[in-house]
């Protein structure tokens, strides 16, 4: 329009101008008046694209306001330093960071927050990134505005050929969290490490707090760890602490800790607050007037086990870093304390009971050791007591284990309780107490150990309480004393052997180990030895005895007797080596073999038509047999490999067997398969009729020195007569055992006995011996040619066989 008005050119005018295709283009357009002109008469309008030109313009403010922006908000710190060393631009984050301010002292000398022990290498390794020599960022220490150091990183670029920067341009960056960072992450590791290849404690807490004090700064720092046995702490570290300050930090109640939640307490004035009253003066003479605390909780977070204690020559507020950092290595400490705590448990469980807290065999064998050592050394005695209890076995069996275990930990108390208190008290496992006693005056050494094997007994034979009940008790015990050159294994085994002494003689006493034990203690490893080679070697045999049915005269039965063929002595008899077998458990594989070679020849005889229909071949059991889980599976093996009927078989246990509840499925199942089973020995144990009811017996025998007084002492033929006459009420049959006179005999028969054996009718014979008489029957003749008196001894072979 003004072109149209005013002669002259007019414009530019810049307008958008909507294109056929939808598409807009930016134009400029100038106006030129020609009205004037006759050849145009007109205004002539030129117009061009300049799309493009503006599109760049805007590219360019866009991009230099993201510059500025970028410059501005950087987390780095942009610098420009002219050839001639002075600082000519400093990006904003300068100030917030460093807190240099325009007209400070690094305009004129970019190097003058340099930290002193840094600047030369500093200087000498950007000159390097100047020339193009390095690509690597400087490190140095850098102070900012509070006086602290940073650490930095920067890199230098040389564009003074530039027009529009002429000058070095220096981007450094605060890199002092992640160097913290990466400290922290180091040191935590380092301190990690001891924990994790079992470093005392002390060390490991010590490399903590110097660890703590450097990160910090001027500090001293101390870590408290609370007793196991008290809620008391104790200095668990403190490396740099004076002693007088140290001293301060034991035993210090945990309800006086300073506490701030979870957090780090802190005392600005030592002299006015009340937590630190018994701190003051000792505060005071160290130059010490701040306090920080942060506790250590254990895994859980539920119980504090300690404190991480600083001490500050300048009380201050620690940093929100600092706050972190405290939090940390509290958890450090924490695990280092815990990992200590549960090595000392498995080392306490490792050698201690765990059901009365005493040392255990293998402690008890470290102190003997060390007993004899020191003995060795420096004169005096070392005696060692073995305690057994006598019959424990019966609380256990019908009270309990858990009265029997209360038990234990009564006797355990009492026992140490009698000791001096240099005498070491142990449970050597199961009933059995072990007892310590070191420094014994050589002259008065007797005395000594029968005074206190005497204070053992006393207080073991205490009445207890057990179920609500008064019980009584009483052990065995053994003492040996230890001679030139014993060693621990050595006293340990002569106090065992007295201990088993003393039970033989009678148990409830002493017994002191001599020269008479330790011959029959050898005696008996030896033959515990020649035992073993006898099962290797196969030199047990079988005997037999026949057992007669009194009322027709006819052999019903057998029992098996074993018989030892020793290549030196000959035939050994049981009583020379059972009860050994029993206590070493090689009863178990001689009863095995037993049982098999009895199965075996039942199963010849049978095949051979000597047997009647109730022939029976009676085996006796042990208790450590009938004791075994498979037990069954055992006794039909046997059967299987041997062929015999099962009915043939007769198994005898004794009355204490009867006592254990584990026998009673057993007993079961054989009785199943057709076993029957016998009661050896009846009226010599502990049983009852309630115990004859719920077992599946069939017969019981009488005790031999019973039927020795038939006919002579009127009680045993009182208690024959009773056990007969119980037997057939109960519907048993009833063996008699040991008949060797035709009296016995004839009292047996009045008294209506079943059945019977002894040497009066035949002493055990071996199998083919045995086969002989089975197909003979002497015994098949009535009454009348047998019950009269002795039979003839071609006939009956009633002179004792071995």
């Amino acid at each position: 329009a003004k072109a149209f008005s005013e002669p002259g050119i007019q414009g530019p005018v810049t307008l958008r101008i909507l294109r056929p295709d939808g598409t807009t283009r930016v134009v400029e357009a100038m106006g030129h008046n020609r009205l004037d002109d006759p050849a145009v008469e007109g205004v002539v309008v030129t117009t061009r694209d300049i799309s493009e030109r503006v599109e760049a313009e805007i590219s360019a403010r866009r991009s230099d306001a993201r510059l500025r922006a970028l410059v501005e908000n950087l987390s780095d710190v942009v610098t420009i330093v002219n050839p001639a060393g002075e600082l000519i631009y400093t990006s904003p984050t300068a100030e917030a960071l460093f807190g240099f301010r325009p007209g400070d002292e690094s305009w004129t000398d970019p190097t003058a927050r340099m930290h002193p022990d840094d600047r030369d290498a500093a200087i000498e390794q950007l000159g390097l990134q100047i020339a193009g020599d390095r690509q690597e960022p400087v490190q140095f220490r850098l102070r900012d505005a509070a006086g602290g150091w940073r650490d930095v990183e920067a890199i230098a670029r040389d564009m003074t050929n530039d027009p529009d920067v002429e000058g070095i341009v220096v981007t450094t960056r605060d890199v002092s969290a992640r160097r913290l960072a990466e400290r922290l992450v180091t040191d935590q590791a380092q301190v990690l490490t001891l924990i994790a290849r079992g470093a005392p404690l002390l060390s490991t807490l010590s490399t903590l707090c110097e660890i703590i004090e450097r990160i910090v700064g001027d500090v001293l720092c101390g870590i408290l760890v609370v007793d196991p046995e008290r809620p008391v702490l104790g200095l668990g570290a403190g490396p740099h602490l004076p002693a007088e300050v140290a001293a301060v930090c034991e035993n210090i109640p945990v309800r006086r800790m300073p506490a701030a939640g979870r957090g780090t307490a802190v005392i600005l004035d030592i002299g006015a607050d009340p937590r630190s009253a018994g701190f003051r003066d000792v505060a005071a003479r160290h130059a010490i007037a701040g306090v920080w605390s942060t506790p250590i909780f254990d895994s859980l977070a539920k119980r504090v086990i300690g404190t991480v204690a600083m001490f500050l020559a300048s009380p201050r507020e620690p940093t929100a870093a600092e706050r972190e950092i405290l939090q940390m290595f509290s958890q450090t400490a924490a695990i280092a304390v815990e990992r200590q705590a549960a090595e000392d448990l498995l080392a306490h469980r490792a050698n201690h009971d765990s059901l009365t807290g005493l040392p255990n065999r293998v402690l008890f064998l470290e102190f003997l050791s060390n007993a004899l050592a020191r003995a060795e050394r420096e004169g005096g005695k070392v005696a060692v007591l073995f305690l057994d209890l006598d019959r424990f076995k019966h609380i256990n069996d019908g009270l309990g284990h858990d009265a029997g275990d209360e038990v234990l930990r009564t006797l355990a108390s009492r026992l140490h309780a009698v000791m001096r208190p240099a005498d070491v008290v142990a449970r050597f496992g199961g009933d059995e107490f072990t007892v310590l006693c070191d420094g014994l005056d050589p002259d008065r050494v007797a005395d000594h150990i029968t005074d206190i094997a005497r204070r053992l007994l006393d207080v073991v034979e205490e009445p207890l309480s057990v179920g609500g009940e008064d019980r009584r008790l009483s052990a065995s015990v053994g003492i040996a004393v230890a001679g030139p050159g014993c060693t621990a294994e050595n006293l340990l085994r002569d106090s065992d052997a007295a201990m088993y002494e003393a039970k033989q003689r009678g148990k409830a006493r002493w017994e002191i180990f001599d020269d008479d034990m330790r011959s029959s203690m050898t005696a008996r490893l030896d033959l515990e030895s020649r035992l073993e080679r006898a099962i290797e070697r196969n030199e047990f045999r079988l005997f037999l005895q026949p057992m007669i049915e009194l009322a027709t005269g006819r052999c019903v039965g057998a029992e098996a007797l074993l018989r030892w063929q020793d290549p030196d002595k000959g035939l050994v008899t049981p009583d020379a080596f059972i009860g050994l077998a029993e206590e070493t458990g090689l009863i178990i594989p001689i009863g095995e073999w037993a049982l098999t070679e009895a199965c075996r020849t039942v199963a010849q005889w049978e095949a051979a038509g000597l047997l009647s229909s109730e022939f029976m071949m009676s085996v006796n059991l042990s208790a450590r047999q009938v004791a075994q889980a498979d037990l069954v599976e055992r006794v039909h093996a046997a059967i299987q490999r041997s062929g015999p009927m099962a009915s043939r078989l007769c198994l005898e246990i004794t009355e204490s067997v009867l006592m254990e509840e584990s026998s009673v499925d057993a007993m079961h199942a054989l009785r199943e398969l057709g076993v029957r089973f016998s009661i050896d020995d009846f009226g010599t144990g502990y049983s009852s009729l309630g115990y004859l009811k719920r077992f599946p017996v069939d017969s019981v025998k009488v005790d031999r020195s019973f039927v020795d007084g038939l006919g002579t002492d009127s009680e045993d033929s009182a208690i024959v007569a009773a056990v007969v006459s119980l037997g057939h009420a109960l519907g048993l049959s009833v063996v008699a055992e040991g008949v060797e006179t035709s009296g016995q005999l004839q009292h047996l028969l009045a008294l209506g006995c079943d059945r019977a054996q002894g040497y009066w009718f035949s002493g055990p014979r071996d199998a083919r011996e045995f086969a002989g008489l089975l197909n003979d029957q002497p015994w098949v003749g009535g009454r009348s040619t047998w019950a009269g008196g002795p039979a003839p001894a071609d006939q009956f072979g009633s002179q004792p066989a071995p």
